[in-house]
């Protein structure tokens, strides 16, 4: 009893989390979530993640920079110069995935705390965010930031409009936003699509670009299943998942042939499998129950997650 009333004093740990890919959302509440006294909070937006900062006293970031309606530098920027209802000083943690060295940067002068590389492994983040929650780090005055940030302003050449990184993204994987565009009426949140790390390749471009189509799918598939009270094309967007997992399945077979010792087969393989062995049939009607949703929401996430881990990709040299 002594102990029970000991944790229900405890302050609880507000972590914000901020990525417009809904499955990454959810993975990192997921890997994050089980840290005693933590409670995660996710956003996909600038303007979301902004609502959080001014509602809870956060005391740990983690942000993509890439986002629809801006740039998480923002973000950054919000937190250092004093602007929110928690503490300026709290540990930072960015993407580097798809991110401009300027950008990068800019971070370094607000101080980050830490840079985290596409794809994660939940055990490593775990441990990082841990210790970044038990450490202090000595972080300038908020008027230090400010001056930055002037200073950057005047400094900073007139813009130049040119496509964003989601919009380069959503080139490459043109075959899979045709195919969606043709039973699927796309809105904003359809942007929370895979953004393929741009430093990741399994070694062989015909399956990275395969790859990509079908982490699309499965997010657009993933996002309107379980965010949506009621998914009308369902069942064809399930065909498309099928379809791409034939094609990955296709290009792979004449690669393996020619180089069949290669390390890679055996996770790839698995890994695909378990894509494959998900139920989607089960879930292809145009309504589900909340705990069906749950339980398929955590399968599909894992699975996900699964093909952007090592050793299926690796860094670029």
């Amino acid at each position: 009893m002594v102990v029970d009333k000991v944790k229900s004093h405890t302050k609880a740990k507000h972590i914000l989390l901020v990525d417009d890919v809904n499955l990454m959302c959810q993975f990192l509440n997921e890997t994050l979530r089980v840290i005693p006294n933590v409670e995660c909070h996710t956003a996909s937006r600038v303007t979301t993640a902004d609502t959080i900062l001014q509602r809870y006293a956060i005391d740990l970031a983690i942000i993509d920079l890439n986002l629809p309606d801006g740039s998480g530098l923002d973000i950054v920027k919000k937190i250092r110069k004093g602007e929110c209802k928690g503490e300026h000083d709290i540990p930072i943690l960015i993407f580097s995935g798809n991110t401009y060295k300027q950008a990068v940067k800019e971070c370094l002068l607000f101080q980050v705390s830490d840079i985290v590389a596409k794809p994660i492994i939940a055990i490593e983040l775990r441990k990082r965010v841990e210790n970044h929650l038990n450490s202090q780090k000595k972080i300038k005055a908020p008027e230090y930031y400010c001056e930055i940030d002037k200073k950057l302003l005047a400094d900073a050449p007139p813009k130049v409009n040119k496509p964003s990184p989601s919009i380069v993204n959503a080139t490459q994987t043109n075959s899979a936003v045709n195919r969606l565009k043709t039973e699927t009426k796309l809105d904003d949140s359809v942007n929370q699509f895979i953004k393929w790390p741009s430093d990741a390749t399994t070694g062989f471009h015909q399956i990275d670009r395969r790859l990509k189509d079908l982490c699309f799918q499965l997010n657009h598939f993933h996002f309107y299943r379980t965010e949506k009270d009621v998914y009308p094309t369902a069942k064809e967007d399930i065909k498309k998942i099928s379809m791409c997992l034939d094609d990955l399945n296709f290009a792979i077979r004449p690669i393996k042939a020619a180089q069949p010792t290669l390390p890679i087969w055996k996770p790839f393989y698995e890994r695909i499998k378990m894509t494959e062995e998900l139920p989607f049939q089960k879930y292809s009607t145009p309504k589900i129950s909340s705990e069906n949703k749950t339980f398929f929401s955590k399968s599909l996430r894992t699975a996900w997650m699964g093909i952007l881990t090592k050793p299926i990709i690796q860094k670029k040299k």
